[in-house]
């Protein structure tokens, strides 16, 4: 890897000389980049180790109760609260929910409208969804439409730093060094990524109407094959 870098790494330290000499950047702002790249580089050599690392914290107590089942001759009972306890993990991590009657519900409405929904449709409402009288209902009182308003202000917000940034961008032209320009487009990535985050965290009017349509269908009968 690090031969195919020096090439590129060589004309980016020959710029920054320029830079430098022409008096574009101080030294102390070209070993700044320099040391910002290097990291950046390390970074993008080591994700996937990252990445192993990060999964395996994740998966710690699932892999911890995977353990305890193919290890120990355990009576059925303790298998069947290891293996629930196993299915709970996965369903909140598909679904969102977190507790084992709301996930009872939801997993079987799932199952009911396979070819409408898939388990991560619930994430969006997870907060809102209530258990009344055995039945889920979807709360869209003030609490929810607060938190709605929340994630679009915050959305909206992002998005006017953006444009800000490029339009500071476009107004000073010559007058930034380059570096600077660099700075500002990438903090202008970083936003319209967060402004996309926060979007589609709001449901949308479909997907409301279709939540209710399929909450509807708890008081049908499960089908035979269930």
């Amino acid at each position: 890897m690090w031969e195919l870098l020096r090439e590129p790494a060589g004309f980016i330290l020959e710029r920054l000389k320029d830079m430098i000499i022409n008096s574009e950047l101080s030294s102390l702002q070209a070993i700044i980049i320099v040391l910002f790249s290097v990291s950046i580089i390390c970074l993008l050599y080591k994700i996937k180790e990252i990445i192993d690392f990060s999964n395996e914290i994740k998966n710690k107590k699932l892999n911890y109760y995977h353990w305890l089942l193919e290890n120990y001759k355990l009576v059925n009972i303790d298998k069947k609260i290891i293996q629930a306890e196993i299915s709970r993990i996965i369903r909140y991590r598909m679904s969102g929910i977190k507790d084992v009657v709301r996930q009872n519900v939801i997993f079987r409405l799932i199952y009911q409208n396979q070819e409408l929904i898939s388990p991560g449709f619930f994430k969006k409402f997870r907060t809102f969804l209530v258990m009344k009288d055995g039945v889920i209902i979807f709360n869209k009182g003030l609490g929810f439409r607060f938190e709605c308003f929340m994630y679009g202000l915050f959305s909206v917000q992002y998005l006017l730093v953006a444009f800000s940034f490029i339009a500071l961008s476009i107004y000073k032209g010559d007058a930034l060094s380059l570096w600077r320009h660099l700075t500002l487009y990438t903090m202008i990535v970083v936003l319209f990524i967060m402004f996309i985050y926060f979007i589609k965290l709001i449901p949308s009017p479909k997907e409301c109407r279709l939540l209710s349509e399929v909450l509807r269908k708890q008081n049908l009968p499960p089908s035979p094959s269930e």
